[in-house]
């Protein structure tokens, strides 16, 4: 028996996750086109400085940029199915809410349609907020990563422009 409240909170909250990984990709997309501008003002704008310290600090800014943008593909590429980080207890997932590539092409409307009248809809929610709910995690682990990493990319900016000022 299908419980229409207990559907509605597991796809509202499915619902949730997904937004919540599109804002984790937008933001990371705003990110590494700032980055870019950054590494692209200090490499060729800033080149021509006679000191040592101002020159390793280029690099430094440079590198750290490039690793931060490290970060940040990491939350924009694309994760694997996470099934092996979900625990499916005894419940076999049907894989009847996403349908993959492999399915659409393997199984007909019939067979799809005959396992959705066998779906435990409960569980098959639960299975695929699990997964979402992986992929949203993962790209928090990276985006908070290159938020660190941007951050002090910036700092070193703001340090590299009062030394220039100053000199």
């Amino acid at each position: 028996m299908v419980n229409e409240t207990e559907i509605g909170v597991l796809l509202g909250a499915i619902n949730d996750a997904q937004e919540t990984i599109r804002a984790f990709d937008l933001k990371a997309e705003i990110l590494t086109g700032i980055l870019t501008l950054l590494i692209s003002l200090v490499a060729f704008v800033w080149h021509d400085t006679d000191a040592c310290l101002l020159q390793y600090l280029d690099i430094l800014i440079i590198i750290a940029a490039f690793l931060a943008i490290g970060c940040l593909g990491a939350v924009l590429y694309p994760a694997n199915n996470p099934l092996g980080c979900i625990k499916n207890g005894t419940y076999i997932p049907k894989g009847v809410y996403y349908l993959s590539g492999s399915t659409l092409k393997k199984e007909s409307v019939s067979d799809i349609a005959q396992k959705i009248a066998n779906t435990n809809w409960n569980e098959e929610l639960v299975f695929e907020l699990m997964k979402v709910s992986s992929i949203r995690e993962r790209k928090n682990h990276w985006f908070v990563w290159s938020m660190r990493i941007s951050a002090a990319v910036f700092v070193l900016l703001f340090i590299l422009c009062i030394v220039r000022y100053i000199k």
